[in-house]
């Protein structure tokens, strides 16, 4: 029996509208600086995101290298946002 992996597999996050001004940058900003500064749990967790992209305002799409990990979406999902004074 073979299995397929997908070529491709995407979250797209909506975002609640509160006080912070431009919320999908800011999560943008937030995956990226863990990815590339973060502790090295942070690396490991975030590598099989391809990219990180804000749509619109309040929308986020995560692009993931290919559809395996499962936890992926929770753990973005779990992230705290930080602000980019940080």
């Amino acid at each position: 029996m073979t299995t397929t992996r997908p070529a491709s597999a995407f979250l797209t996050l909506r975002l609640l509208s509160g006080c912070v001004s431009q919320p999908a940058a800011q999560v943008v900003w937030t995956f990226e600086t863990l990815r590339d500064q973060g502790a090295p749990v942070y690396r490991l967790r975030l590598r099989d995101v391809e990219k990180a992209e804000a749509l619109d305002e309040d929308t986020v799409k995560f692009t993931f290298a290919d559809g395996l990990n499962r936890e992926l979406p929770l753990i973005l999902g779990q992230l705290t946002i930080l602000p980019k004074h940080y």
